[in-house]
């Protein structure tokens, strides 16, 4: 299992949107998708509402300390492709075929 300190807090307002994650105050756009934070995170979405990139603000105490940039590309059915220099793809089936040069075995449908 997990060890260590973890802080897993959340706020919501009436309507059950989220408004803080661990004590920080989160913005969001008019279809309640997180834009950021108020330590500087912010994240993408293209016109289908996937996540397109984020950059997450590590604090100095935390190693490496700063932003973490991070991005992803979909295809046509909203599966991800890509994510920063890893690519994916998938079986005419619909399953995850491969991801960075790694394949993905299945045996009645369950990854083996």
């Amino acid at each position: 299992g997990f060890t260590g300190n973890f802080d897993y807090s959340y706020g919501s307002d009436s309507a059950d949107n989220l408004t803080t994650i661990r004590g920080v105050m989160q913005s969001v756009n008019n279809v309640n998708q997180i834009t950021g934070d108020a330590l500087g995170s912010n994240y993408r979405y293209d016109a289908d509402g996937n996540t397109t990139a984020y950059n997450i603000y590590v604090p100095p105490s935390r190693a490496p300390g700063g932003v973490i940039s991070n991005s992803l590309t979909y295809d046509d059915e909203g599966r991800l492709t890509s994510f920063n220099n890893t690519s994916v793809g998938y079986r005419p089936d619909g399953l995850r075929g491969w991801a960075n040069g790694h394949y993905y075995f299945y045996a009645g449908g369950k990854l083996l």
